[in-house]
């Protein structure tokens, strides 16, 4: 399996080749296993091998060592990993509102200008009389 990005998945379903799932048992939490794949994804990464793309197998997926606090400090930990995450992403969405914003300022400032009342018609527009 390929050596990539690190998914839960909450539903009953079925996985095809080039994808390994890990399920918790009793004495884990499925976001703290989540997030501690993350930060062991570089060290599955020197297991893999391959030449028309790397991947590791069940083996070396096996045969990795991680660390298993008690499930309540599994919880607390992923919960506040969860919350940072979460904090990301309000981030991540407000960036692309910003972005968004300034693409529509850019567009206005750049072709109307500011305060400008009168315009002329070119080749590339209308755009305020007194531009060339």
């Amino acid at each position: 399996m390929p050596v990539g990005d690190v998914n839960i998945n909450n539903i009953k379903s079925c996985i095809g080749r080039g994808l390994g799932a890990i399920r918790q048992i009793a004495k884990s939490h499925f976001k703290y296993i989540f997030y501690i794949l993350q930060v062991y994804q570089n060290e599955l990464k020197k297991f893999s091998q391959g030449s028309t793309f790397e991947a590791i197998n069940s083996l070396d997926l096996k045969a990795l060592k991680i660390v298993v606090p008690p499930l309540q400090e599994q919880q607390k930990k992923a919960s506040i990993l969860s919350s940072v995450d979460e904090q990301i992403e309000i981030t991540d969405n407000l960036i692309e509102k910003t972005k968004e914003l300034k693409k529509g300022l850019m567009q206005k400032l750049l072709t109307k200008g500011i305060g400008h009342e009168r315009f002329k018609d070119t080749e590339i527009g209308r755009i305020p009389e007194d531009w060339e």
